[in-house]
């Protein structure tokens, strides 16, 4: 799991609903399935942290790979650019 601070801004409510996040107890989390359905990334917002996990859908587990930065190969560098391309706009 990866956790990163609102450092100079405050998450906009508004524009995270709009965009798909749901509320679920006091977070807001947004789903989506990358990687041909591959693997399932959830990203939480509570109290200006956003949380991220991604989990392989065939075994359930969590999948960390991508998160270390030393780590390379043709699959975890799928695996980031799927999840830059799925928020880029945003």
């Amino acid at each position: 799991m990866d956790a990163k601070k609102f450092e100079f801004a405050s998450p906009d409510i508004d524009k995270l609903l709009k965009y798909g996040f749901l509320r679920e107890g006091e977070s807001l989390v947004y789903r989506t399935n990358i990687m041909n359905g591959e693997m399932e990334l959830k990203v939480m917002v509570k109290e200006g942290e956003v949380t991220t996990l991604m989990t392989d859908v065939l075994t359930g587990d969590e999948y960390t790979l991508h998160l270390v930065d030393e780590a390379s190969g043709s699959y975890v560098g799928e695996v980031r650019r799927a999840t830059t391309r799925r928020f880029r706009t945003y």
